[in-house]
């Protein structure tokens, strides 16, 4: 959002649509399918990624 909001060049118009910021996270491909349909929820997921990166 923050991207959007600030427009050094003055043209108007917003660079990244509204519609990529606000919806759900997917690295697939395959048509409606989220990132949460095969991982945690991101706050678990940051968690179990911090903890195996430190030990």
């Amino acid at each position: 959002h923050w991207r959007n909001r600030h427009d050094p060049y003055g043209t108007g118009a917003a660079p990244i649509p509204e519609r990529i910021i606000t919806r759900p996270p997917s690295a697939e491909l395959r048509p409606e399918q989220t990132d949460q349909d095969s991982l945690p929820p991101y706050d678990i997921l940051d968690t179990i990624i911090e903890r195996y990166m430190e030990n």
